[in-house]
């Protein structure tokens, strides 16, 4: 006869084993579908920007396997082999796990959990439970899972869990992998394609581009420097950017260049030297280029072409301070010009003699033979003034009849050298045959003493008043 006992205990077991087939059935079914789903995830690793969306996958897939009141992923930083916090579910858990799994490292149970490649269960500094499990591929360690066991769940996880447990952990391991690789070949290409555009650039520039290194040399030049200094590519490569500078320019581009590596950029005007030797100016922009560390490793050049606007400027001002029917100064430029020379003057303790000149007779030209005649005289006068007084020296019409002139570096002995070599060449004009007129002119002179300095205006004024005196004394020559 059956003791109904063991009937009892037999059909408690058969249940327990119906039961823990069903959880394998089930187990089976979720890792099948997970394989799947995992699969068509892997296919758009290549659209993320960062790893938590396959931490986020993961986390959904072990939800399902096993138990826990929190979990963590921690991944290698390949910089420096360490194992960094990348997910948590819940950040109440952070400093608590962040400081079990410190531990850890600190008593090698990490490095033991590295090794086992397989999900082990160890004990925290308060008797908790945390499950830590490998997150590798079959060439590299990407990581470890971290996850806290509920602290009333005491049933031992099934194998079948912790298989699947490990096939979702290897596959993300995979994907982390994979992901790593498209993000990669992701910056590869762009920079690539920023490598495409800027040799575009480049190419393409008005202005002449040179690449330099740390120390000045030219590593690269596009078509338009060679445009702008007549050599060949070829020639520029390798050689000090300083090569292709003036004397003058190139005493200061070693301050340049270190002004340069300070601010990170720098422009001003310089002149560079062309292959047929020419000196042209150019506005030259340096821009520093820096690694990721922020060295300076070079900089970036551009070099626009302003010799035209310079002669355009030239001229520009020549036409401000010019005379246009002498050629000589006009008053704003003599101003100009006397300041400087009375500025000179006074700091080298040189002497200036200025003479101010009057043509006379020039209304009863014009009345008499008309305006063009008149403007002939004062082209004549120009002309003698400019024979009688050196290069150096400041001539200028002021306006109407009216001439000025700055003798610079003489002493006031000087003064009647001046006076009577200017009335032998008017005495020559005045010899000539045929001249419908006789050229007179009134002369002052004042002296500047640089022991007892003056202004321009002073000197003026002086020597227009004895002009005016010489001109008194003529009483009205008639002229013919």
């Amino acid at each position: 006869m059956t003791n109904p006992s063991n009937k009892i205990n037999t059909k408690a077991y058969l249940g327990r084993r119906v039961k823990h087939l069903e959880d394998v059935e089930r187990f089976i079914i979720d890792g099948l579908e997970m394989a799947a789903s995992l699969g068509d995830f892997q296919s758009s690793i290549r659209k993320l920007s960062n790893a938590a969306t396959i931490l986020e996958e993961a986390r959904i897939r072990i939800q399902g396997l096993i138990p826990f009141e929190s979990i963590a992923f921690f991944l290698v930083e390949e910089k420096n082999n360490d194992f960094i916090m990348k997910y948590i579910d819940s950040e109440s858990y952070r400093s608590y796990i962040q400081n079990e799994v410190d531990c850890f490292i600190d008593n090698g149970t990490f490095a033991w959990a590295l090794r086992e490649m397989r999900p082990i269960i160890v004990p925290t500094s308060d008797s908790k439970r945390l499950l830590l499990h490998v997150m590798a591929t079959t060439t590299q360690v990407r990581g470890i899972c971290v996850a806290l066991l509920p602290q009333d769940y005491q049933h031992p996880l099934l194998n079948t869990s912790l298989s699947l447990l490990s096939t979702v952990l290897l596959n993300s391991a995979n994907a982390l992998e994979s992901f790593e690789l498209y993000r990669t070949i992701r910056e590869i290409n762009s920079n690539l394609e920023r490598i495409d555009n800027y040799r575009l650039l480049f190419a393409a520039a008005p202005d002449g581009v040179e690449v330099l290194d740390n120390s000045g040399n030219i590593l690269d030049s596009n078509d338009s420097q060679t445009k702008l200094l007549g050599y060949p590519q070829e020639a520029f490569l390798g050689n000090h950017s300083s090569v292709y500078f003036s004397e003058v320019s190139r005493a200061s581009f070693a301050k340049n260049h270190l002004l340069l590596q300070e601010k990170g950029y720098w422009e001003g005007e310089v002149e560079l030297v062309t292959a047929k030797g020419d000196i042209i100016s150019v506005w030259r922009k340096e821009k520093a280029i820096y690694d990721k560390d922020q060295k300076f490793i070079g900089s970036v050049v551009y070099n626009r072409d302003i010799t035209e606007r310079k002669l355009m400027e030239a001229e520009i001002i020549s036409l401000a301070i010019t005379d246009q029917l002498t050629g000589l100064h006009n008053r704003r430029g003599f101003l100009s010009l006397a300041e400087q020379q009375l500025k000179l003057a006074e700091r080298n303790k040189k002497g200036l003699l200025l003479y101010f000149v009057d043509l006379d007779g020039l209304k009863s030209i014009n009345d008499r033979l008309g305006h063009e005649e008149g403007d002939k005289a004062l082209i004549e006068t120009a002309a003698i003034l400019k024979d009688t007084f050196r290069t150096s020296d400041i001539i200028a019409r002021l306006g109407g009849d009216e001439y000025a002139i700055l003798a610079v570096d003489v002493a006031e002995a000087n003064s009647n050298i001046f006076t009577a070599r200017l009335q032998s060449l008017i005495n020559t004009r005045n010899n000539q045959e045929k001249r419908g007129y006789i050229l007179s002119i009134s002369v002052g002179c004042s002296y500047y003493n640089p022991e007892n300095p003056c202004s321009i205006g002073m000197l003026m004024s002086a020597a227009d008043k004895l002009m005016y005196e010489q001109k008194q004394k003529k009483k009205g020559m008639l002229l013919p």
